[in-house]
């Protein structure tokens, strides 16, 4: 249920809602095994087992996340997030009003191919 509620937005949202899964569901696990050897007559092989796996568990969710986020960050962003392509003739004031609805709705920087057009090939660097 929490996974479908996606509680973390924002621009690493799907990220922050994975790991808070993991988090969850390592925490459950943890209650799940401490109530198996709540006993105290549980023996200590055991225990060391179940505690061996947890910790070998949690040590792959801190890696697994490192990871991901070294990935994430080496990643490479775009500049910007959409590109408009128009007639220059006969769109011009759709194609601006397109670019000013698209940022203020998304947040993100939208290119018009008619933009900073000095050296053409920059344009394909850009886009």
């Amino acid at each position: 249920l929490q996974q479908r509620l996606s509680p973390w937005r924002g621009g690493h949202g799907a990220f922050a809602n994975d790991i808070d899964a993991l988090i969850c569901s390592t925490l459950l696990l943890l209650l799940f095994f401490a109530s198996m050897v709540s006993d105290l007559m549980a023996d200590l092989e055991t225990m060391r087992a179940i505690w061996t796996i947890l910790f070998v568990c949690g040590v792959a969710v801190v890696v697994g996340s490192l990871a991901m986020l070294t990935y994430r960050r080496l990643q490479p962003n775009p500049v910007y997030g959409h590109f408009i392509c128009h007639h220059k003739a006969a769109a011009a004031a759709q194609a601006r009003l397109l670019q000013l609805t698209l940022q203020t709705m998304t947040g993100r920087r939208v290119f018009i191919d008619s933009d900073d057009l000095k050296d053409l090939e920059i344009l394909f660097d850009t886009v």
